[in-house]
């Protein structure tokens, strides 16, 4: 299942051939409620795979560990733009910055 937000970019197009027959819903995961939302979701998963920039759903007690200690056995899968240490982490992807 994809999980986005209404704030967020929406790439539709991106997922004409991949997301065809996928579930979909929107989690703002700066309300409570929603985080939430998530953890209910994740105690049924097996994979949990994220885009976040690093750190951001630890802050909001969504980090690895607080996963596994729901879901043990969950895989979680972190894909950063500019990797998880350094000082690339702290910028947000976007396609000029990527094209250069």
């Amino acid at each position: 299942m994809k999980i986005t937000a209404a704030h967020l970019p929406n790439l539709g197009y991106q997922e004409w051939d991949t997301g065809h027959g996928k579930l979909s819903t929107q989690l703002d995961l700066r309300a409570p409620g929603d985080v939430e939302t998530l953890r209910g979701l994740v105690r049924e998963a097996d994979v949990f795979s994220q885009g976040y920039r690093p750190g951001t759903l630890g802050g909001r007690g969504l980090s690895p560990a607080e996963l596994a200690a729901l879901r043990p056995g969950l895989v979680y899968v972190s894909l950063s733009a500019f990797g998880h240490t350094g000082r690339g982490p702290r910028g947000a992807a976007s396609t000029p910055w990527c094209r250069r």
